[in-house]
């Protein structure tokens, strides 16, 4: 379980680095300049629409508690992919991981995260077993 003081001091550190105007309001172009800064990688279509689910007001930026939603959302993935990849490492550890289990390993994947088949939710799958 995440501390809930020190999510909130490290979120607001980030909010307030990533908030080059002080406005109290994340763009879109703020996110993406920020979370690139921090090593963060996602695709702008994905980073859009994570703005999009949080964005309660709808004003179409993102304020500091719409970011407290993001950064429990990313850190709660981020404990899942840890998750998935000591399962692949377990499964894989003789060697035996074939391209059909892989398959079946990422169809569990893509239901366990809600996502879509086809190629991009192949691609998202990719990008959550990388972290």
């Amino acid at each position: 379980m995440v501390d809930r003081e020190h999510l909130h001091g490290h979120v607001s550190a980030i909010f307030s680095a990533i908030d080059r105007n002080k406005d109290g309001r994340l763009s879109f172009t703020d996110l993406r300049l920020g979370f690139h800064e921090l090593g963060i990688s996602m695709p702008d279509d994905e980073l859009k629409d994570m703005m999009n689910e949080v964005d309660q007001d709808g004003d179409g930026a993102i304020n500091f508690s719409e970011m407290l939603t993001i950064m429990i959302r990313m850190h709660k993935q981020s404990r899942e992919s840890q998750n998935l990849q000591k399962v692949f490492e377990v499964m894989d550890k003789d060697g035996w991981f074939n391209t059909f289990l892989f398959r079946f390993f990422l169809k569990i994947i893509a239901s366990m995260f809600s996502i879509s088949s086809g190629k991009k939710g192949i691609l998202r799958c990719q990008h959550i077993l990388q972290g």
